[in-house]
């Protein structure tokens, strides 16, 4: 089935900031030596494939496309909040915890996100209870979606955390 896709100009902010979003990811990447730019260019790449699913989630014009669409968006915030807290250690020259295990760890629940996301349809709803589009998709989380939500609050809450804690330890008076 191939899906149509209709032109609205609200792509136009879309497709800057997709642009923007790259091209500071590509100039950190770059510069990567510096601490917390590969971390800060991981969270671009994935923002990046973010703002694109919902750039073509926006311009779907079936509904079929635009759920499609909206779950690719999603897969991409888990892994999206892993780099942020790589990121963040990674500035605040926490280094010694962000060893190979560590990120494995980290990333072992944005991995098992993707299979469960994709196969959601037939494990009987445990990602998201229910879809439903008002002005746009709307999804009302299940069992595991309330596994995997909090564990992103955990990852930003600790991310947050070693920011406040880096702004506390600044000698910037």
């Amino acid at each position: 089935m191939i899906s149509s896709y209709r032109y609205t100009p609200y792509i136009w902010p879309m497709v800057t900031a997709i642009g923007l979003t790259a091209a500071v990811g590509i100039y950190s990447w770059r510069h990567r030596s510096v601490p917390g730019a590969a971390g800060f260019s991981f969270i671009s790449f994935f923002w990046v494939l973010k703002l694109m699913a919902s750039t073509l989630g926006l311009t779907a014009g079936e509904l079929p496309s635009k759920v499609f669409w909206f779950q690719i968006e999603g897969l991409f915030l888990l892994p999206a909040m892993v780099a942020s807290l790589a990121f963040a250690l990674e500035f605040a020259g926490l280094d010694t915890w962000l060893n190979r295990w560590t990120l494995i760890l980290l990333a072992i629940p944005a991995l098992l996100f993707i299979p469960l996301s994709f196969t959601d349809y037939y494990t009987q709803h445990l990602i998201s209870a229910h879809d439903w589009l008002a002005t746009r998709i709307r999804s009302t989380p299940g069992v595991f979606g309330y596994v995997f939500l909090g564990y992103g609050l955990l990852v930003d809450v600790a991310t947050l955390t070693v920011l406040i804690w880096l702004f506390i330890r600044s000698t910037w008076r």
